[in-house]
Formats: C-alpha cells, structure tokens, sequence
C-alpha cells in the first residue's frame, strides 16, 4: 500500500521485471494484466473516435523498431511508461474497478433512448466481471486511499468527503514539461464517482491535476440546496468494497498518445 500512496517506482520496477532474488512478472504477464483492465482495445463507448491505447512486446519493438527488448523496457512498462499508451478514459474504466469491487464496466454517456412508445434504458455493461480477486481489490483500494491520506494526494485528506485515488507523472517529451495525471474515486466506503483528470504538460499530478480532481468530486458530493460542508480530520482508511455503477447482476445471488505511471 505505501508503494501506491508514496508512488514507489523501484517497487514496481521489481514486481514488473525482478529484482536479486525476486523473479518479477516479465512483458508477456505485464501485458495480461493490462489488457484485463481494458488497455490495448476499446472499451465501447458510444461515442465515435474512442481510442485503443497500446500495450507494447518484445515482437512488436523487433518488428517494429529492429531493436531487442531489454530488461529496461520491461521496468518502463511496468510503471506505465515506455511505448505504452493509456486514454483517460482508459485510466477511468480501470479505476471504477477498484471503486465498484472488481468489475470492468463499458462507459455509455446516453442514460435511456426515448421513442413515441418505448424508453429504453442503458444499463452498465460488463466487459469483464472480477478482473482480479477481491483481496488484490482491497489492497489497491487502500493503498489507494492511503495516498489521498498521507501520500502523493494528501491535499485531498481536509476534503469534507472520503477519497481515494493514484497521481502520476508522464514523461513524454525530453525537455518538454510532464503531463500531469489523477484518478480517483470518492466518497471511499459507498463509491459514486470517478474521476480521471489529465494536464497535457501540467508538471507533477499532485500539484496540478490533484486540485482539479477534488473540485470535480466535491462538486458532484455536495448537494446543490447545501452550503459546503466543513472539512473533517482525516479517518484511517476502511476495508470495505462498494459499488460505484455496478453491472446487472446476474442469475447467481482519448487516444491520448501519452505514457502513465498510474
């Protein structure tokens, strides 16, 4: 959890591609777990143009750049840098994991679809149900609200609402200012909203998207016939996994050409 809250690069340069006497996952796992999430395909939006994203291999840098895959682009793709490509709305579908307990859900902005007789209403899709088991939720989920608590987003810890969430900083240019990433969710114990924001060369995620994030999320909490509510001291984080927009449940009970450290 402290990896994700502090961002920890050299944690997830071992998990990713080993370190001494850890083997680490390799390319090949790498690139499993990121297409389970949804990067590399579309998610089905509807909306036109959505984007794919790119989830690099060692075929693809031999065919495509005549170069070998080194054990520096597995520790690249592994914090999500390097030649992958992640969209916001990517980084969002993925987050709602974490916030609605383990299910991908296809993002729609149409609510219903209204003719003379019928309404018929667009409910959330699966795309995949419990991407990952419900203890690796858990663990994400804290560490998640860990950062907002004492990490790399704990601006968020005086906010009147419980959030939780992941800053990230991209390197896509040298010499060129980062881009500057958040994602989050809130409140944390009953999710209703989550929240991707990215600022093309922004700088540091905690300074420049972090604040936009939580004027979102606030804005969405906060009831419109309320005045603000004061800020309360921050409470230890809670295990518990709530849905955000979950699923049906079943019979049983931008392509932004950019890299993510998310």
């Amino acid at each position: 959890m402290k990896a994700i809250a502090e961002s920890v690069n050299t944690f997830f340069y071992a998990v990713g591609g080993g370190w001494e006497h850890i083997e680490g996952l390799g390319i090949a796992r790498i690139g499993e777990y990121y297409r389970k999430f949804g990067v590399g395909e579309r998610l089905g939006i509807d909306l036109p143009g959505e984007g794919k994203g790119f989830v690099p291999d060692e075929a693809w840098k031999e065919r495509v750049k005549d170069e070998p895959w080194y054990i520096g682009d597995t520790y690249h793709v592994s914090i999500g840098q390097g030649d992958l490509l992640s969209t916001p709305l990517q980084v969002a579908a993925w987050t709602a994991v974490f916030a609605n307990g383990g299910d991908l859900v296809t993002p729609h902005v149409v609510k219903q679809i209204r003719s003379d007789r019928t309404i018929r209403r667009i409910e959330p899709e699966p795309v995949a149900r419990q991407v990952v088991a419900p203890e690796v939720v858990e663990v994400v989920r804290r560490g998640m609200r860990e950062t907002a608590l004492t990490g790399s987003a704990r601006s968020l810890s005086t906010s009147a609402w419980a959030m939780a969430g992941k800053t990230g900083t991209a390197q896509w240019r040298e010499g060129e200012p980062t881009h500057a990433w958040f994602t989050g969710f809130a409140p944390y114990d009953d999710p209703e909203i989550v929240v991707t924001v990215l600022i093309e060369a922004g700088g540091e995620g905690s300074r420049a998207a972090t604040p936009v994030a939580r004027d979102i999320m606030e804005a969405w909490l906060r009831p419109r016939d309320e005045a603000v509510p004061a800020p309360v001291p921050p409470a230890p984080a809670a295990a518990v996994a709530a849905p955000v927009e979950r699923p049906p449940a079943e019979d049983a009970p931008v392509d932004a050409a950019t890299s993510t450290d998310l």
